[in-house]
């Protein structure tokens, strides 16, 4: 188990000066979670192997003695985002400028569960976030919640990777391995904040279109193994 915490005042930039701190007038204005945070991580390995069962009738034996069951599980906080207003109220060019908070509004609320297509036919996941906790900052000024908002944190992480194996063994020298491994064994799906719509000037603002390529669909495969 992994706890960090990371503050930056941007996390990404480059040689060719195209992006950098939002609002360099305001420095203080900038310090957030850096975009590199990720508050907890959790991971988990086992293995495990059934009874060989001595004693029993041949084919029993066979079957259901020494398999061999194995994984490794990880929950993982996730990542960062910031949210911008889609609209250039500083009047700096920069386009980063981000909207307010709404009245009586002080942080992010997400719904990491949310799973269900929008009913608005919009095509997005159900919405992370409302667009009624935000509103478009005043002319003249680069909006209020700031990057990485508190409570901006995209979907977190819960995968298993897990392994059945059983060796049949001929004689001393020889043996076949039959192994069976899932990667995503549970299906779960992972939204991917980059995936976020995170501009409120967007009719599908707080919507997700894609999800995390790192962690696909279940995927199976089966394999035998001839030792000798």
């Amino acid at each position: 188990y992994t706890y960090s915490k990371t503050i930056d005042w941007y996390s990404t930039a480059t040689t060719a000066f195209t992006s950098g701190i939002f609002n360099p007038r305001c420095l203080r204005c900038e310090r957030s979670n850096s975009s590199l945070d990720v508050p907890h991580t959790f991971v988990a390995n086992f293995v495990y192997e059934t009874p060989t069962l001595a004693g029993w009738n041949g084919a029993t034996k066979l079957l259901l003695g020494g398999w061999e069951l194995s994984g490794i599980y990880r929950l993982q906080s996730g990542n960062t985002f910031w949210i911008t207003s889609g609209q250039n109220t500083s009047y700096d060019q920069r386009g980063q400028d981000t909207p307010n908070y709404a009245s009586g509004v002080h942080s992010v609320t997400t719904h990491p569960d949310s799973r269900v297509i929008d009913p608005t036919g919009s095509g997005g996941v159900g919405r992370f976030f409302s667009a009624s906790d935000f509103a478009f900052a005043t002319p003249g000024t680069k909006g209020g919640i700031g990057r990485d908002p508190l409570g901006a944190f995209g979907p977190r992480y819960n995968n298993w990777d897990l392994n059945m194996s059983k060796n049949f063994r001929f004689a001393e020298r020889y043996r076949v391995q039959f192994r069976w491994e899932m990667f995503n064994a549970l299906n779960r799906t992972t939204l991917d904040y980059n995936n976020l719509d995170t501009n409120f000037s967007s009719n599908t603002f707080g919507e997700f279109f894609g999800t995390n390529g790192n962690f696909p669909a279940r995927v199976m495969e089966a394999a035998l193994k001839f030792f000798f």
